[in-house]
Formats: structure tokens, sequence, C-alpha cells
């Protein structure tokens, strides 16, 4: 890591000195020798492992929840969405059956979410000007998508459409009016936990594991996006007029309908893979492609619904709160698609905390291409030789002067 006396040299252009080199190569080797148990491939996906146990997912958590505390102006969401949760992993730790996939807790989700508005509509009314339409269909779907991280077609069925009649129950039943009065303002903070409950077992039930080559289109995906593009159109149909109901459900079905051409995740087949940075990238668009495509279209569809639908203060929530549905919404589907949404947090964190560089993957190329310090071993980095390695785990940084000839 000198400089090298050619100017045209390709590791001229890089700054790190061998200072910073040889501490950051020393946690890698730590982290595999320890963490990995000996292990000697670097691969760039597994490296949420050299982190604290569900860090990851409670940073998620975090962040998601703080923006739903902000912005999420229901005053029952948030504990429904919880208490939703929580009837769905009961049913899920018993309920065995079926196979997992984010497919079937969406499918779960939203039929139990929508199920469940219709009763609420029938037992407690329409209410004045059918308001209460738009907030009971919408509030399904948000429940609905909330609890899909579940995963399972049965447990995220309860979990919808426990959620939501908890939810209708709480915002509009007379019986919690004094409920209501006591929790105040606080709803914020059950908004901001039940958000960042979902997103956490986003991260712990379902988040990618292993990258993701592309996306494939799904029939489901599709059938579940026209479905609440339709929903969304009879709610602005019943609320607004059938103009504005023709044109809210054409575009929102539209929208919906790209849902089906984002669809699952398909893994990339490490074994043939040639190049770490192009297995990172190829993953890198699929979760871009989640987020903007996927959330955007399941975001906006339910986003519509609830920025016309009445707030607890009667007034129309509004299109900001709609553009906040789409963020939250594309980035929970960004992690459930790829394994890149984990591997950039883990990568922030330990660069923020000075153990890895910001570059990661430049490092690890220029470490292997112009140091001669790494090779490359299909879609996973090495140490050159075992032996630099285990020096190196087993010195700490200032007393590891290592020289590669």
């Amino acid at each position: 890591y000198r400089t090298h006396p050619d100017p045209k040299h390709p590791s001229r252009k890089y700054r790190w000195t061998a200072d910073q080199a040889e501490r950051w190569l020393t946690f890698l080797a730590r982290y595999l020798t320890y963490d990995r148990q000996g292990a000697t491939d670097l691969e760039w996906w597994e490296l949420p492992n050299a982190v604290p146990k569900h860090f990851a997912g409670l940073a998620l958590g975090v962040l998601l929840g703080l923006a739903a505390a902000i912005g999420y102006p229901f005053v029952g969401f948030g504990i429904g969405v919880s208490l939703g949760l929580i009837v769905g992993l009961v049913v899920r730790r018993y309920y065995r059956a079926g196979n997992v996939g984010i497919t079937r807790g969406l499918a779960g989700g939203l039929l139990g979410g929508l199920g469940a508005g219709v009763v609420a509509l029938t037992i407690l009314g329409p209410g004045v000007r059918d308001n209460r339409v738009g907030a009971f269909l919408a509030g399904g779907l948000g429940v609905g998508i909330a609890v899909a991280p579940l995963a399972k077609l049965v447990p995220s069925f309860a979990a919808g459409f426990a959620g939501e009649i908890i939810v209708t129950s709480y915002e509009h039943a007379p019986a919690f009016q004094a409920a209501r009065m006591n929790v105040g303002s606080a709803f914020h903070l059950l908004n901001g936990f039940g958000i960042g409950l979902a997103a956490f077992l986003t991260v712990e039930l379902i988040g990618r594991r292993t990258p993701a080559r592309e996306v494939r289109w799904s029939p489901v995906w599709f059938a579940c996006g026209v479905g609440c593009g339709l929903i969304i159109g009879f709610v602005v149909w019943l609320q607004v007029g059938w103009v504005a109901g023709l044109a809210a459900g054409f575009a929102a079905t539209i929208a919906g309908g790209l849902t089906g051409t984002v669809g699952e995740a398909v893994a990339t087949n490490l074994t043939q893979a040639a190049d770490p940075t192009a297995v990172l990238r190829r993953d890198r668009s699929t979760f871009l492609a989640s987020s903007l495509g996927l959330g955007l279209a399941l975001g906006l569809s339910t986003g519509i619904a609830v920025a016309i639908s009445p707030g607890a203060t009667g007034q129309a929530n509004g299109f900001r709160f709609g553009l906040e549905i789409v963020v939250v919404v594309g980035i929970g589907f960004g992690f459930i698609q790829a394994a890149w949404g984990q591997f950039a947090m883990t990568q922030w964190w330990l660069a923020l905390t000075h153990r890895l560089p910001w570059r990661l993957m430049t490092f690890l190329r220029d470490a292997c291409v112009n140091r001669g310090v790494l090779r490359q071993f299909g879609a996973v980095y090495q140490f050159r030789h075992i032996e630099l390695q285990r020096r190196l785990a087993r010195s700490t940084h200032h007393e590891s002067k290592v020289t590669v000839s």
C-alpha cells in the first residue's frame, strides 16, 4: 500500500493509506476467522454477520417507525397493526402448514384486511357521506400490506382481519371513545411502534439472505395490484363522484397492474457467478426495482385511497401522507426482494465506526487487482494465503506489520 512509483498505475487513484488498509483487512480477517468460524470466503451478502444479531431489523424498524410516528395521522393504525401482528405470530407458531413466501403473506393480509373492512361497514355503517367506506377499505389495504411479512397465507389472513377489526373499532366504535381520549396524541408513538414492528419482522422473517439476480412476473402480484386499483376507484366514486372515481380507479389499476411486472425476485446462481461486483450490482438493481416499482404501485394504490379518506379531524389526509406510504412500503419490500438493503446498512454502520471503508467493494477489488492481498474465486474474495488471514486475525491492528511480496 505504498504509493506506487508509476504515476499511471491504477492504485494511485485511491486515497486510503497503508494504516487504514491494515486496520480494515485485520477486521475482515478476524471476522472470517472468529465470527465465521474459520471461513475463507469473503461474501459481501454475509457481512451482516459481522454486527450484532438483529441489527439490520432493529435499524430498519427504528427508521421506518420514526417516519410513521411523524407522518401517520390514523389514531388506531399502530395499535391495530401491532395487535394484528401478535395474533398472526401466535397463529404462525401453532399453524405450521403451508409454504413461506411474501406472495402468500401479501395475499392473506389483503384478503383478511379487506374482509374485516367489509365486516366493519356492516356493523358500524358507512358513516356520513360514506366517509367510513374509504377509511375502512383503505385501512384494510394498509393493514394487509403491513402484516405481509408473516409470509404465510393463514397467519397473514388472521393478522390482517384482526388488525383491521381493531383499527376500525378503536377509531369509530363509541365504546372506545374514552380510550381514545386517554391515549391522546400518544397514538403517534403507537403508529411508530406498529410500523417499526412490521419492519423488524420484514427483515427477520423474510428478509433475503442471498443475492437476487432479477425479478420475474407474478400473476398473484398482478391480481393483488389490479384488485387494489379497483377498490380505490370504488372508494373515490362513493366519496367524490363517478368521474373522479373512474379516473382514480384507472390510474390506480394501471399502477397496481405494474406490480405484476415486478413480482418475486429470482436468486443468483452463485456457483456460476463470475464477479462479486456484478452480483452486487444485479442485487442492488433488484432492490431499487422492487422499492420504486412494487413499492410505488402498492403504495400509490393505498396512498390514493387514504389521501382522500377523512382522517381523525374529518378532513382529507392529503397526498403528502400518500407519499409517505409509498416510501415506507417501497423500502420494506426492497429488503424482502434483495440482500443489498441489509448489506448497505451493515456497511454504513461499520464505516461510521471506522472498521471498514465507505467504498468497501472498491477497496476489495483494489486489494485483489492492484495490491495482491486478496484473490477472487467466483463470486467471493479470499485472502491470497490462509496464513495471511490467520496472522491478521491473531494480531491487533498496530501489532501486525505484514508485507506481501
